[in-house]
């Protein structure tokens, strides 16, 4: 069940407006050498990440709104976006103040997408020569270590 409009108004006051600081986009699911090139260059972006949710795959661009005031309030809030007033309200859609932000992947790097399309594709070290970012023998050692 979601929160109260009282927890929600006391969430938002102690929390920074946090949800007011990024937005996320759907991805396709990651199937092939292309779209893994797609995640990397989305990361050579600073404050970007890629996350997966529910099977589902996630740009989280880091981006404050341009309606948020030094103090964390909405200068337009009586005009706000409905996905802004709906925001922790749906059962669906949980307040990030009260946590449940546990993805089942989460990709900060070139290097963590690279070797995360190691893995999904079952890439060898050829199969990446003039693609890949890394290609040191640390990296393999890395994914070596770490099994499939």
């Amino acid at each position: 069940m979601g929160k109260t409009k009282d927890e929600l108004a006391d969430a938002c006051t102690r929390c920074g407006s946090f949800c007011c600081t990024y937005y996320a986009l759907p991805l396709e699911n990651p199937e092939n050498q292309e779209d893994f090139d797609d995640f990397r260059w989305f990361l050579m972006h600073y404050g970007n990440f890629i996350y997966k949710d529910a099977g589902d795959w996630y740009l989280n661009v880091a981006s404050p709104c341009r309606h948020l005031s030094a103090d964390g309030r909405c200068t337009a809030y009586d005009a706000r976006p409905a996905i802004c007033r709906k925001h922790g309200h749906d059962e669906d859609e949980e307040c990030e103040f009260f946590g449940g932000y546990e993805f089942e992947e989460t990709l900060c790097s070139v290097e963590e997408v690279e070797a995360y399309a190691v893995r999904i594709l079952g890439l060898g070290r050829d199969d990446v020569k003039g693609w890949f970012i890394c290609q040191d023998d640390a990296f393999w050692k890395a994914l070596a270590d770490k099994g499939p």
